[in-house]
């Protein structure tokens, strides 16, 4: 890497970190230094593959700051440069979304004629898009065009999609049709229910669900409780994943049973934890182990022992353990009766040498320090100091200095405060990562000699990029984490 790429890499990572920390509350120095900084960064990588390349090299959320930051800018009065910026953005990198977004960013500044020619260029481009129409219609909304904006929410409803995507038009009309006082019609958009039926579909058909089957299926736990145990206690019978697709109910019991607060899954979910690292990852890719912590800080405070004989076996997988003891060390949060307990466990568990990498016990004290777990700071203080003593081993996860750090730091954030913490979360992060896959088939799709195919229910462990959560469940990048 270049000084120059380096310096802007630097830049890139203030304008990045500073727009998160901030919130809304950027003053215009410091908007019109990032708004810049993203110029730069586009007439550096002014291709699709240069972009990729840069955020392979960054464990920051460049994309998230590049799609947010217009909206900063247009609340702070320079909705020109914030158009300005999607507009070049969108030639390399979401331009349905960065249009689509330009188009809300113009109405809302008042700039009439604009917006129309970005209307008029979106349903050139993208006449299919559900979520193109229902931002067209946010801006149709802003220039006080309601009749206009109904049609283009309607016209997303009655699209081949997703339900996630019709909710999305759904939540917009709603309370359109009720400012024009047509409370009779919003009502009965309120009122559509998924029947047991849709509800079953979505579960064995697609990774995740929306809030809205999620909801349905939680208040139906006379029939679902059942139905998602049975799901569960299947899978923990099979000892290795079969050649068919599996449905995705099983997954998706795990987190729904957490919801409803049935313990009763510890040992099940636990013998579907304990076969192969080739299996798990086949069946679950990280879906699983990158939220393990959820179940087990939520459902296993009656179950430590179950679960230390899990973490303690040697021959499941490393991540899976990783992460049921990141369950327990997250406890005392929702259990705060069981700290002295989840103490005892993570006390007994770093007096053991043959659990765990001496690597990943240090990512777990750094884990308990941000926890605020101060009973640990003398046996992280004497662990550290035995880490010294392997001067010249190479520490990926986490070294020496980062359990001093992390306990004369002492809390930051609190282990669980960027954590999806129920299920509502865990089906969004699924959502994006489908998202995702299918954009990526898109893109093979029109590479010669790749053949496209509809994305399998489970399917083949997915890759994991970079700038993902590491599957470890230790909730930093993997390029921070396993991926060093």
């Amino acid at each position: 890497m270049t000084n120059m790429n380096r310096q802007l890499l630097d830049d890139v990572a203030t304008s990045v970190k500073s727009f998160c920390e901030r919130g809304t509350e950027g003053g215009i120095s410091t908007l019109k230094r990032d708004y810049k900084c993203a110029l730069r960064l586009f007439e550096a990588v002014p291709s699709d593959d240069a972009f990729e390349d840069f955020m392979n090299a960054t464990t920051l959320d460049v994309a998230g700051w590049l799609l947010g930051f217009p909206f900063e800018l247009a609340r702070a009065g320079m909705a020109v440069e914030a158009a300005h910026l999607q507009r070049v953005w969108s030639d390399i990198f979401e331009r349905a979304n960065f249009l689509g977004d330009r188009a809300v960013i113009l109405a809302e500044a008042g700039k009439r004629d604009e917006t129309f020619e970005q209307i008029t260029e979106l349903d050139k481009e993208f006449p299919d898009d559900v979520w193109v129409q229902i931002k067209i219609g946010d801006a149709l909304k802003a220039l006080k065009e309601p009749g206009q904006a109904e049609e283009r929410y309607r016209r997303a409803l009655a699209m081949p999609t997703d339900t996630y995507d019709r909710e999305g038009a759904r939540e917009r009309l709603i309370p359109l049709l009720r400012e024009q006082g047509r409370a009779d019609e919003a009502q009965v958009l309120e009122m559509h229910t998924p029947d047991v039926q849709e509800l079953c579909q979505a579960l064995r058909s697609r990774w995740y669900l929306t809030k809205e089957e999620i909801h349905a299926i939680l208040a139906n736990r006379e029939f679902f409780q059942p139905y998602l145990r049975n799901a569960l206690a299947n899978r923990a019978r099979i000892s290795r994943v079969p050649e068919t697709p599996i449905d995705a109910t099983d997954s998706q019991a795990i987190f729904l049973l957490t919801e409803l607060g049935d313990e009763s899954i510890i040992p099940d979910l636990i013998k579907c934890l304990k076969m192969s690292a080739e299996d798990l990852r086949l069946l679950y890719g990280d879906s699983l182990t990158e939220h393990l912590w959820l179940p087990v800080a939520r459902l296993g405070r009656n179950h430590l022992e179950k679960i230390w004989e899990f973490v303690t076996d040697a021959t499941a997988d490393l991540y899976a353990r990783h992460a049921a003891v990141a369950g327990v060390l997250a406890m005392h949060h929702l259990h705060p009766e069981r700290r002295v307990e989840a103490v005892a466990f993570l006390q007994r568990l770093l007096s053991r040498t043959d659990v765990f990498p001496v690597d990943h016990l240090a990512g777990i004290l750094c884990d308990c320090a941000d926890s605020g777990l101060t009973e640990m700071t003398e046996q992280a203080k004497e662990f550290a100091a035995r880490m010294d003593d392997d001067e010249g081993t190479p520490y990926p996860m986490a070294t020496a200095d980062d359990v001093r750090k992390a306990f004369r730091d002492g809390a930051q954030a609190g282990f669980i405060s960027g954590r999806p913490h129920d299920v509502y979360a865990v089906n969004r992060r699924w959502q994006i990562w489908a998202e995702r896959q299918e954009q990526r088939k898109s893109m093979d799709a029109d590479e010669p000699g790749v053949a496209s195919s509809a994305m399998p229910v489970v399917s083949r462990a997915k890759k994991v990029g970079r700038n993902d959560p590491c599957p470890c469940g230790s909730g930093k990048k993997y390029k921070k984490c396993h991926g060093m």
